[in-house]
């Protein structure tokens, strides 16, 4: 039960470093689509 704790804020990191470059990418496109 120790491990879980130590694991837990690595998934939420890994989620959310995840979700920023999806979110980049997609925030890119968006502008590249605006500007073009």
């Amino acid at each position: 039960m120790e491990k879980i704790p130590i694991l837990k804020p690595i998934l939420l990191h890994i989620q959310l470093s995840i979700f920023y470059r999806i979110h980049n990418r997609v925030q890119y496109l968006f502008l590249f689509q605006v500007l073009s």
